[in-house]
């Protein structure tokens, strides 16, 4: 399944074409971070993909306490977490997770118990596995600890510029920025 770095394709280039000079649009194809992010911010569950032969379909849910979240979503949206965490050049934390789901500090065992569910689900790794629990960071399991080191020294007071966005063995978000 890819959706990152796939070509957009219309079925009505006119049409597609009228939509992108009204801004209703992009014809580059950026916007399933812009999607990602978006319900991070608004604390929603993660957005399901299907994908068609002839087209992809993204689903969008309102918001649900955590509590209601089914296991598979809140893995799902976990792994999502940490991949927007390692393009802007951090990590996942416990802290950073209650803060995406919007639960308070009294629900960190139930945070940490889900970032164990996602390290099983060998879908994000630590940073430091010789770190104190308390202080653990994760990225995506793709993700390169060298250069995350590199990006959260170079970041501080820095501007990013996307240069590039691959799909790398069905898993997604991965994104080569400029450090200007």
């Amino acid at each position: 399944m890819k959706i990152v770095d796939n070509l957009p394709k219309s079925r009505n280039e006119k049409l597609a074409s009228l939509m992108h000079r009204l801004n209703m649009c992009e014809e580059l194809g950026r916007g399933w971070d812009r999607i990602v992010i978006s319900c991070e911010l608004q604390q929603l569950s993660a957005p399901h993909i299907q994908i068609y032969q002839e087209f992809t379909k993204v689903s969008l849910f309102s918001h649900l306490d955590f509590t209601n979240i089914p296991m598979e979503d809140k893995i799902w949206a976990t792994y999502l977490h940490a991949c927007i965490k390692y393009i802007e050049g951090g990590a996942l934390t416990n802290s950073s997770l209650r803060e995406r789901f919007g639960v308070t500090e009294s629900s960190s065992g139930s945070i940490s118990r889900l970032i164990k569910e996602v390290l099983n689900s060998k879908l994000i790794k630590p940073v430091d596995p010789n770190t104190a629990p308390r202080y653990m960071k994760y990225i995506p399991i793709w993700g390169n600890l060298t250069c995350w080191q590199f990006a959260g020294e170079k970041l501080k007071n820095k501007s990013l510029k996307r240069i590039e966005t691959k799909q790398t063995e069905n898993i997604f978000i991965f994104t080569t920025f400029v450090i200007s």
